[in-house]
């Protein structure tokens, strides 16, 4: 976007009321002129409905304010759509019919709950994506909030062409609503009807959940900060972009779907957009910036799953309050170092033209993900008293001398440079509740082998190793065998990647062969807490989630 149509441009932000809009357009409004404001809905067939219009006059400082009454809810529709045209009478009161039906911006929002209230802004961006979403709709007769959700996950540049709003409507509507594309999969790996209702809804509205209300929220933010601060409007619509994939976690959460399979359905929506004719004539300069926001959004659904999913698992087996609270801290953390990383980058997706995405930047903003990531790696390190604790319980709980836990390592490992650091929280905590959950109270722990091939990267495994063999109790050896099974699931996966990019075919696959595995180790687990209670699918699953490394990609 260029300076001089920043300046120029029009903005407004709007609270949606379940009985009232009270909206206000900031900057460069003709002072004195008038402009109509139409309050439409979108159809479930992809069509609109007006609702209401009224008018309304900028005043010195070139702003507008108006009100609706009667506005539906998300009991109506799903969404409800803005849009501001004008001038129609100058500043002399004189029809001014060449700009009366002009369309100066439009605004697409989640409809609100009855007696609840969203907000949304009207700029560059909220155009652009209103005007492709509208296209998407029409072309699928239908207003789902999944293929809107996603038109606002990778539509991340104001300025783009009519060409490229076209062939992203298009396209996307074909990866996430036709054959083989993102809904498909779902449905075709066991997600029911009644699950992606709830999805969609949950999109729509998430009471105590990120939801598009809290995307179209940063609209608002950015509509405010663009004429005193428009650095900080710039990371507000990045931050806002930022938001979507926890937005999805936590939708698919709500549905009871398997996040994994959210992952591996977008893997299915890139392989059909791959040959898609459509996306595939996207200008370079968008497709650039779109498969950026693609791949910060993957990291941004990753993060909120190592969240989620991990703290889920903490809470099954028992770790203390400290542990959980310092796993989140280290979360929460990464997910703001991400959050303020989506803002430094933002110009790049807002004005591409005078910021190119080059591959260095894409470089140093992977970097700078990662760096993220490393923190929080180092963040959830267990602490020496917890080590030293788990050594000890270990030891009174089996025949191993504490002595012999501590010269083999037991609660450390050895990074890539060679030192020695503590276990992470998940792994400890594990560890902590077999010893405590289970041993103390005369319980067992048992498990059945894997027999998936090793991996050639893993040179210095040759075969599995036979933990009873080395003295070790049946439950501890069991828990040992698992966490080597798991090692190995995890390079099978990581040695798709060894031999260069693989497809999109291969990933999906990838995806679901790891998530099959990770099933099938869980119900190959066995035991009782105490002698006669099974150890519960519940806590077998979290057993299995713990085992494996928490990671963004």
């Amino acid at each position: 976007m260029n300076l001089f149509f920043r300046r120029k441009g029009i903005f407004l932000w709007v609270a949606l009321f379940s009985f009232l809009i009270s909206p206000t357009v900031h900057a460069a409004l003709e002072v004195g002129a008038s402009y109509s404001v139409i309050l439409a809905k979108a159809n479930s067939d992809g069509t609109t409905t007006d609702v209401t219009s009224t008018t309304a006059v900028a005043d010195a400082n070139g702003k507008i304010a108006f009100s609706f009454s009667s506005i539906p809810t998300n009991s109506d529709a799903n969404f409800l759509m803005v849009t501001v045209k004008g001038p129609t009478l100058d500043a002399t009161g004189t029809a001014t019919p060449i700009t009366a039906d002009t369309v100066v911006r439009q605004s697409l929002a989640p409809a609100p709950p009855s007696g609840s209230s969203n907000s949304a802004g009207l700029n560059t961006l909220s155009y652009a994506q209103t005007k492709a979403m509208l296209l998407g709709f029409a072309a699928a007769k239908s207003d789902d909030p999944i293929f809107a959700s996603f038109g606002f996950v990778i539509l991340r540049t104001p300025g783009i062409s009519e060409a490229d709003i076209v062939n992203i409507a298009t396209g996307g509507k074909n990866a996430i609503l036709g054959d083989g594309g993102f809904v498909s999969f779902l449905t075709t790996n066991g997600v029911t009807a009644s699950q992606l209702q709830t999805f969609r809804q949950k999109l729509i509205s998430n009471p105590g959940f990120r939801a598009l209300p809290d995307f179209t929220a940063k609209f608002k933010d950015a509509v405010e900060n663009t004429t005193s601060n428009p650095t900080l409007a710039t990371k507000d619509m990045a931050e806002g972009g930022g938001f979507m994939g926890d937005i999805f976690v936590d939708a698919a959460s709500a549905a009871g779907i398997d996040l994994q399979l959210i992952t591996s359905a977008f893997d299915a929506a890139g392989e059909v957009s791959d040959s898609d004719s459509n996306l595939m004539a996207i200008s370079s300069t968008v497709n650039s910036s779109m498969g950026q926001a693609i791949k910060n959004f993957f990291t941004r659904i990753a993060a909120s799953k190592v969240k989620r999913e991990y703290t889920a698992a903490l809470a099954i087996l028992n770790a203390s309050v400290s542990q959980i609270s310092r796993y989140n801290t280290g979360v929460d953390s990464m997910i703001t170092a991400f959050q303020s990383l989506e803002g430094t980058y933002g110009k790049y997706f807002e004005d591409p033209t005078n910021n190119q995405m080059t591959d260095a930047i894409k470089a140093e903003m992977d970097a700078a993900f990662q760096s993220a990531f490393t923190t929080f790696q180092s963040a959830i390190v267990s602490t020496d008293a917890e080590i030293t604790t788990l050594r000890t319980s270990m030891a009174s709980s089996s025949s191993i001398p504490g002595a012999t836990l501590s010269a083999v390592g037991y609660g450390s490992y050895r990074d890539q440079n060679g030192a020695s650091k503590n276990w992470p929280i998940p792994q400890a905590a594990l560890h902590q509740w077999v010893i405590d959950a289970v041993l103390a109270n005369g319980g067992s722990l048992t498990y059945t082998v894997d027999t998936i091939a090793i991996p050639s990267s893993m040179s210095w495994l040759t075969s599995r190793t036979n933990f009873s063999g080395l003295g070790m109790p049946t439950s501890l050896a069991s828990l040992m065998g698992l966490e080597e099974d798991m090692r190995i699931i995890e390079q099978s996966k990581f040695a798709l990647f060894m031999s260069g990019t693989p497809s999109r075919a291969a990933i999906k696959a990838a995806d679901l062969l790891f998530q099959q595995r990770v099933d099938a180790r869980a119900t190959a687990l066995g035991g009782t807490t105490n002698g006669t209670t099974a150890i519960t699918t519940a806590q077998k699953q979290a057993i299995v989630k713990l085992m494996i490394q928490p990671n963004i990609h």
